[in-house]
């Protein structure tokens, strides 16, 4: 019995010997294969290849990267705000939010587009408020801040 681990979170448990793996993300990857022999209970054996697949196809920018361009307009704002970052890829389930000084969200949306507008009429009073980039584990990739008027 083979399991392989690709290190990037794909374990196989297989007995072929030929088998392949696509790596979704450019990054460097430690391959391990284990070999255990259930049949004549001769033991397990690791082979382990720190570094083994480094993939890299062509250029790319982290999400954190890719957000740091976002652009936010008018700000300060009165009835209408428009976030831009350039392109959507690589940006699926992602979103924004906006907190008012309170820590109170008032909005939140996936992200669907380049270009987001969104109308401030009901964020409830005038003031500064926060707009985060989350990613898909609901982490602040990027904040920003906006002023309404």
């Amino acid at each position: 019995d083979f399991t392989w681990d690709f290190g990037d979170g794909t374990v196989i448990a297989t007995n072929d010997t030929n088998i392949t793996h696509e790596y979704q993300y450019n990054g460097v990857y430690t391959v391990k294969l284990i070999a255990e022999d259930m049949v004549n209970n001769c033991g397990i054996d690791t082979l382990e290849n720190p570094n083994l697949i480094n993939c890299s196809g062509g250029p790319s920018l982290s999400i954190a990267e890719a957000f740091s361009n976002l652009v936010l307009y008018p700000n300060p704002a009165r009835y209408m705000i428009n976030i831009s970052y350039g392109t959507e890829d690589n940006f699926n389930n992602h979103y924004v939010e906006i907190i008012n000084s309170l820590g109170q969200q008032v909005f939140i949306n996936i992200i669907d587009a380049s270009n987001i507008q969104i109308p401030v009429s009901n964020f409830g009073s005038k003031g500064l408020y926060f707009i985060n980039i989350r990613n898909d584990s609901n982490e602040i990739i990027v904040t920003k801040h906006l002023i309404i008027n």
